[in-house]
C-alpha cells in the first residue's frame, strides 16, 4: 500500500506509507504538516489494482499553550471513522 498527500496544485507533497504490506483491516495515519499551509489537500491510495483519491482540508489546531513550542501545529488526521484506508485481503 502507498499513500500520497498532494496539493491543489497536483503536487506531492507528503508520502506517509510507502510500498508497505499491510494486513487486511483499517490503519489509520497521522500527517505532521508543519511545512504547508492550512487548505484543501488531496491523498490517494494505493493498494494493488485498488486507487483511490479523496480531498481533505487541513487546519490549524491548537495542541499547545501559545507560549510553548510547538504552538499552532498543523496535523490533519487523514482517515474519518469512514476509512478508506481499508486493504482487502484475499
Amino acid at each position: 500500500m502507498t499513500l500520497k498527500v498532494f496539493n491543489v496544485n497536483g503536487r506531492e507533497v507528503a508520502t506517509l506509507v510507502d510500498n508497505e504490506v499491510l494486513t487486511a483491516g483499517q490503519h489509520v495515519r497521522s500527517w505532521e504538516a508543519k511545512n504547508v499551509t492550512s487548505g484543501v489537500y488531496f491523498y490517494r491510495v494505493f493498494a494493488g489494482d485498488f486507487q483511490e483519491t479523496k480531498k481533505m482540508i487541513l487546519t490549524y489546531s491548537r495542541l499547545t499553550e501559545p507560549s510553548e513550542p510547538g504552538a499552532n501545529t498543523n496535523k490533519a488526521h487523514l482517515f474519518p471513522r469512514k476509512s478508506i484506508a481499508s486493504v482487502k485481503g484475499g
